[in-house]
């Protein structure tokens, strides 16, 4: 069959904020929500597993 219509052109154009926008956004909030966290009490705390 012979194609007779070529799409060109914008097929939907969608205004939105990057991926990186969004993710600094959504870390900015959990910090605001819980605080900025504490690495070294994570790593020493006793909520851990083990895989075999």
């Amino acid at each position: 069959p012979a194609f007779e219509h070529v799409p060109i052109g914008i097929f939907r154009q969608v205004d939105r904020p990057a991926y990186d926008t969004l993710i600094n956004e959504q870390v900015d909030a959990a910090v605001a929500e819980k605080g900025p966290g504490d690495l070294a009490a994570l790593l020493q705390g006793g909520d851990t597993w083990r895989i075999s």
